[in-house]
């Protein structure tokens, strides 16, 4: 019980994706956060939650790559978790217990796309291709190369369900385009899960 469907993933996924398209292409490094709250649920202060850890069978391919199934980041981002459940006046106790289930999901994926080489005018001067700054001569312009690389995205899902009755409390994603070159330092994990968990009671 409290298990996220692939139906609810995909839902998800569908809402931030005119967002996530904007803010990938002008807003690199920013996290993008999108949030559904049931307010047929009431989450009083000092209510008991308890974790639903994913089993391995149900997880997707980008959730195994080793650089977040380890147990550094779970540690961490489960860390964070509970130091923003407790600050809300959750209290984390047995499951048996427990009135929620808190779920998180973690995965990351890459997306191939292409960088122009940077090329020399004809004065020995660095510039980007296309910046218009040579224009030929009888040889044209200097070659251009085009170098695939490819830009890691992340994605973490948390969501709190409502024991008893299966319900879906709250649900949090957020999607950060290219962390290519981050780390999934202590510091970032909790900025993440603060900026996931804001919108819950």
């Amino acid at each position: 019980m409290g298990a996220m469907s692939d139906k609810s993933v995909a839902v998800f996924r569908g809402i931030l994706l005119a967002a996530a398209a904007l803010w990938a292409a002008g807003c690199a490094g920013d996290f993008a956060v999108q949030t559904a709250r049931d307010p047929s649920v009431q989450i009083a202060p000092g209510a008991g939650y308890a974790f639903r850890f994913v089993p391995p069978e149900e997880k997707k391919a980008g959730e195994l790559d080793p650089r977040v199934n380890n147990t550094t980041v779970h540690d961490r981002i489960r860390q964070a978790i509970e130091k923003v459940l407790a600050e809300k006046g959750l209290r984390l106790v047995e499951a048996s217990a427990a009135k929620f289930l808190v779920e998180y999901r973690v995965g990351i994926s890459g997306t191939p796309r292409e960088g122009v080489e940077f090329r020399v005018d004809s004065r020995g001067d660095p510039m980007r291709a296309y910046s218009g700054a040579y224009v030929g001569g009888m040889y044209g312009p200097p070659p251009v190369t085009a170098i695939p690389t490819q830009t890691t995205e992340a994605e973490l899902l948390i969501t709190v369900v409502e024991r008893p009755t299966g319900k879906a409390a709250y649900r949090a994603i957020g999607v950060d385009a290219d962390v290519t070159r981050s780390d999934a330092s202590e510091q970032a994990i909790v900025k993440a899960v603060g900026a996931l968990l804001k919108g819950l009671p």
